[in-house]
């Protein structure tokens, strides 16, 4: 059985939870839900990893997510990516997103896919990018998507902001993400730390 740990305390004179909710869709929708009903949080903040896509961004750069949308949702009548009665891209707080990219002018902002899938082929990036008819996606990674289709359902607000660990499209992608995956944690949490002190 997997246990998780829910650390109540204040960062930032904010009063806070703090979890690491796991890898994948039903681990992080299922803690930001819990998040929300039971601690009855106004705001989630999720930070982590994610694979960059090659030409849009780099190995090791920061990005700002704007919207999320499912990689691997295809129905019969919605359009690729959209769950029925919900909308095909999940919005990120754009106010604070704005402050944070003025703070910090090395991030870039853009878009995600999520998917339940480590992500290493450059054309099923390119085939998704094309069902949406929208190649404006910066990164892919398995949690995002979920996390602020959650915020959706709740109308609760959210920022969500990855680290590149490696680019999908580029050789040697799997050295670059053992050599990287560990490299940010203390610039994301000077990222949240900074978020907690402006809203």
């Amino acid at each position: 059985m997997i246990v998780f740990c829910f650390y109540k305390g204040k960062l930032s004179n904010k009063d806070v939870v703090v979890v690491k909710c796991g890898i994948g869709k039903v681990l992080s929708s299922s803690i930001t839900t819990l998040l929300i009903t039971h601690f009855n949080v106004d705001r989630i903040i999720n930070i982590g990893i994610c694979g960059g896509i090659v030409n849009k961004i780099h190995e090791k750069e920061f990005l700002l997510v704007e919207k999320a949308s499912y990689s691997d949702v295809e129905g019969l009548t919605n359009n690729y990516g959209q769950i029925q009665d919900y909308p095909l891209y999940f919005e990120t707080d754009s106010t604070t997103n704005e402050i944070i990219a003025s703070h910090y002018p090395e991030v870039v902002k853009g878009n995600i896919l999520t998917g339940d899938k480590f992500v290493t082929n450059y054309e099923y990036v390119q085939d998704v990018m094309h069902k949406y008819q929208n190649h404006n996606f910066h990164g892919v990674d398995m949690e995002s998507a979920a996390i602020a289709h959650i915020c959706y359902a709740y109308n609760v607000k959210v920022n969500i902001i990855r680290y590149i660990s490696d680019v999908v499209g580029k050789e040697f992608q799997m050295d670059e993400y053992f050599a990287n995956k560990e490299d940010c944690s203390y610039v994301l949490i000077e990222m949240v730390n900074y978020l907690l002190s402006i809203i």
